[in-house]
């Protein structure tokens, strides 16, 4: 039982380091010259095929999923690119 309740916690950070990729993939995108809102996009996609009132099964299935939604991704790649678009307006 324990080692349920370990895998749980360990499945937070692995959502984390889902977020941290997509940002430095964000930045990566953009200093390749390639547009960061393609990230966006992606997301986008993602969002329309999933459906808008998930069920009890999906909403257990997204809380030991190890990838954050796709609103969730959404919303991160968001501030992300508004943080790109800040440091490119600063320099």
């Amino acid at each position: 039982m324990s080692k349920v309740f370990m895998n749980l916690y360990f499945l937070a950070g692995s959502k984390s380091h889902e977020y941290e990729a997509d940002k430095y993939g964000m930045h990566l995108m953009d200093k390749s010259k390639y547009n960061p809102k393609a990230a966006l996009y992606l997301q986008e996609v993602f969002m329309k095929i999933t459906p808008k009132k998930p069920t009890f099964q999906q909403n257990v299935f997204n809380f030991i999923s190890t990838h954050p939604s796709s609103n969730n991704r959404f919303i991160k790649n968001q501030e992300t690119l508004e943080e790109i678009q800040t440091q490119k307006q600063s320099v």
